[in-house]
């Protein structure tokens, strides 16, 4: 055992102190003609010459129908300033309708329409330059309010320029002949300050009044 291992040391050593170099065989490069590097299901068969066969591969190709994106591209998130809307066909559940009239006076004084952008989705639209001519709403610079009616989500932000073409589906808007949203909140704080105004009104008028003075 001992005889083995002093072998296989004395193999290694003179393996380390004379190594053997090993050189590539000699390979030359051939360039093969264009015509030989076709496709196995492309040969030339049946073609007069190679000019005839690439004319009949290039008319294989369908030509390209990519146009110009008229996308904005000066910002990711330019991506979503443009918006252009038909609204869904189906009617808005009560309970959107008062959601959004109750986020009404958070919108302050601005034209508004609210449409179902989607089988789930709704959206309220506001911007003060918001108009409508016939049956198609835009702005230059709109906001929105937004919930789904599926995850019971909401969400608010910018919506740039902004085209809805309500045609003949249902939506609620301040513009046109379209029904509006109840602003609940507004009626009732309009109802309570007449109230207090009546009030002192009536304390005013049984403390004053000339029928009320005793000499």
């Amino acid at each position: 055992m001992r005889r083995l291992i002093h072998v296989g040391i004395l193999y290694l050593l003179f393996n380390a102190l004379f190594c053997v170099p090993a050189f590539a065989a000699d390979w030359e490069v051939y360039s093969p003609d264009i015509r030989e590097s076709a496709d196995e299901g492309n040969s030339l068969d049946g073609f007069d010459d190679f000019y005839e066969w690439q004319d009949y591969m290039d008319s294989l190709a369908s030509p390209s129908v990519a146009t110009r994106s008229n996308v904005m591209r000066t910002s990711p998130s330019a991506l979503a300033l443009y918006s252009n809307y038909t609204p869904y066909d189906s009617s808005i559940s009560t309970a959107v309708i008062q959601y959004m009239s109750d986020a009404l006076p958070k919108i302050g004084n601005v034209s508004y329409v609210l449409f179902r952008s989607g089988q789930y989705s709704y959206r309220l639209v506001y911007a003060d330059d918001l108009q409508c001519d016939g049956n198609v709403f835009t702005s230059a610079d709109a906001d929105y309010i937004a919930y789904d009616s599926r995850y019971y989500t909401w969400a608010s932000g910018a919506e740039g320029s902004f085209t809805l073409r309500a045609d003949s589906y249902i939506v609620y808007s301040d513009l046109g002949g379209y029904p509006v949203l109840a602003r609940d909140s507004l009626y009732l704080y309009a109802v309570l300050f007449l109230g207090v105004l009546f009030l002192l009104f009536t304390i005013y008028r049984s403390l004053f009044s000339p029928g009320r003075v005793v000499i």
